[in-house]
């Protein structure tokens, strides 16, 4: 919850901040000083990598298949993007300290498709525990949309939740984000 705490606090400060705050996330990337390394998995509009780095991560990949999301990742953290998450050969690539993954929640929101598993993505959220189980970081951060935990009766949450315990300790919570300093009114599930 610290964590939660942090980054949602610093993406709402970071997003009212000026183009000079941006060239600092960008120079903090680049700088000498070791940190405790982050990975991203599906890492979107970058919105939770720049709230890690200004909590003092360190991002040495990210994964995403729009390539758009990938230049804005390589132009903003300097590190590779390794392409579509299922598809990479994970055996090779350095294990950060902290996976962050954001998997598409439209199988699994109110105003999505509420197929879970079974809808066009709704697959990732389940098999991201693959990938997780096999780079093995010492934390991860999995974020998900709130009504996440009413699809199939919890079915697919669950199935998370219990196969990361073999080799995690486990939490999850819903939380609301303006709680945290986030402008928006959502609900998210966050599972750590």
């Amino acid at each position: 919850t610290d964590i939660q705490n942090a980054v949602t606090q610093n993406v709402v400060a970071l997003l009212a901040s000026s183009n000079n705050r941006m060239s600092s996330v960008i120079d903090a990337c680049r700088s000498d000083v070791p940190k405790y390394t982050l990975g991203t998995l599906a890492s979107g509009g970058c919105i939770d990598t720049i709230a890690a780095i200004q909590t003092g991560l360190l991002p040495i990949w990210g994964t995403e298949v729009c390539e758009r999301k990938r230049a804005l990742w390589r132009r903003l953290t300097r590190s590779p993007d390794l392409g579509d998450t299922f598809q990479v050969r994970w055996d090779d690539k350095p294990r950060p300290n902290v996976i962050w993954s954001g998997q598409p929640c439209m199988d699994y929101s109110l105003s999505g498709s509420r197929q879970g598993a079974q809808g066009d993505t709704g697959w990732m959220f389940q098999e991201q525990t693959e990938v997780l189980l096999r780079v093995h970081p010492d934390i991860f951060v999995l974020e998900m949309v709130a009504n996440a935990v009413n699809i199939n009766h919890g079915a697919e949450v669950n199935y998370v939740i219990d196969r990361m315990s073999s080799q995690y300790k486990m939490y999850h919570e819903v939380l609301r984000v303006s709680d945290y300093g986030d402008s928006s009114n959502r609900e998210r599930l966050f599972i750590v």
